[in-house]
Parts: structure tokens; sequence; C-alpha cells
């Protein structure tokens, strides 16, 4: 299975618009509109299946059959100037590996960089898990009273 993103460039109109001709044009190539989730489109004839996923103006191609994918960009880039971005890596955030025994979805890049945004990259885990902790804290307290507070307790076992 290939998996290859490709982004709509230079298109002068609203996103609706472009989204109304975009869903115009590969119904008529043979696409249908998931019924769950509307930017999820599907192709299947015989053994051949192909699957777009829609962002704004991204489109990630998902099929076993590389002609049948040739052929779709080659359809699209008459309605469309569309620019082909290579085998997709990254998408929304998530790292995405191919391998003969399928896709792999992974997220610790995106982990990693929401740590860093909020400053928690270098932390360590506590050695407290949450099921122990009965009672929580509200941030204006700075003691429970029957347990100490979990804020105060990952300040002590991390500050140093």
């Amino acid at each position: 299975m290939t998996i290859e993103p490709v982004i709509f460039v230079n298109l002068c109109m609203a996103s609706r618009q472009r989204f109304v001709k975009f869903s115009n044009a590969i119904f008529k190539f043979g696409f249908t509109q998931s019924k769950v989730d509307t930017s999820l489109f599907t192709y299947h004839k015989g053994d051949s299946f192909t699957a777009l996923l829609v962002y704004v103006d991204d489109v990630i191609i998902a099929s076993n059959n590389c002609a049948h994918t040739q052929a779709f960009k080659s359809y699209l880039d008459t309605w469309f100037h569309i620019k082909n971005l290579g085998p997709l890596k990254y998408f929304l955030g998530l790292e995405v590996a191919c391998s003969p025994d399928g896709i792999v979805l992974l997220q610790r890049k995106y982990a990693l960089d929401i740590l860093k945004e909020a400053g928690l990259l270098g932390t360590k885990p506590s050695s407290i898990s949450q099921t122990s902790i009965r009672r929580w804290c509200f941030l204006g307290q700075s003691k429970c009273s029957s347990l100490p507070c979990w804020k105060d307790h990952l300040l002590e076992n991390h500050s140093s």
C-alpha cells in the first residue's frame, strides 16, 4: 500500500467552493463520500482500493494500486493545480510509517511538541500513580486534609 500527500496550490476560491469542486471531480472519478466522516472518500473496484482524506487544502491518497493512484492524480491535476509531496511522513502532527505489513501512526513527535511547548520536556515521570491519589487538591490549596497535595508532591520530587 502506498500513501502520498497531495497539496492544492494557487486555488483562487474560498475553501467551501474548493471542497464542492473537489467533491464533484472525485465523484465523477468513481469515489464515494463516507457517511460518517465527510472528509473521507473511498474507491473500491475489484482488488483496487483507494482512500482519500481531505484536510483544508491537503489530500492524503492511500491505495493498494499504484496505476490507479497515478491515473487519479493526473485526472485531479486537470481540475486543480496540485503538487505531489511524495511519500507521507507527517500529517496533523502524527508521524506516518509505512512498511510491507501496513501503516503505523506514531504520536511521539506530537507528544514531544506538546511537552516542549508546556516547558516540560526535561521532566521525569512521577513515582506516585494516579490511582493511588484519592483526593485532588485545587491549585489554590497548599495542602489537602488527608493526603499531601499532588502538586506539592510533584514539585518536591522533580525540582531537583
